[in-house]
């Protein structure tokens, strides 16, 4: 397509990061749970939410754009006036 230059460096970069911090939390999700658990001092058993699940779901709000910029939705590829091809990598690393 030729549409990126070296100046979308940066921009690529924080996409990437991004996606990395997304798809970490995942996996830590996947590894603890998504619930974390105590006792506390009353002996009262206190069930929470893991921090993980509100990180995951920050890095996915601050994602969805940054897909949206680089065109790797449907939606914003149909805007950009590009035709499916066969063989997408991005596609299959995202299904992993």
């Amino acid at each position: 397509m030729g549409i990126l230059g070296r100046v979308d460096a940066l921009a690529l970069e924080i996409l990437c990061r991004t996606y990395g911090d997304w798809r970490n939390y995942l996996e830590k999700i996947e590894e603890q749970g998504d619930l974390v658990s105590w006792t506390a001092k009353n002996g009262e058993e206190i069930v929470k939410a893991s921090p993980y699940v509100r990180l995951a779901a920050d890095a996915a709000k601050r994602l969805r754009p940054l897909l949206v910029e680089f065109g790797m939705t449907p939606s914003s590829r149909v805007h950009l006036g590009v035709k499916e091809r066969g063989h997408n990598p991005f596609t299959e690393l995202m299904a992993q």
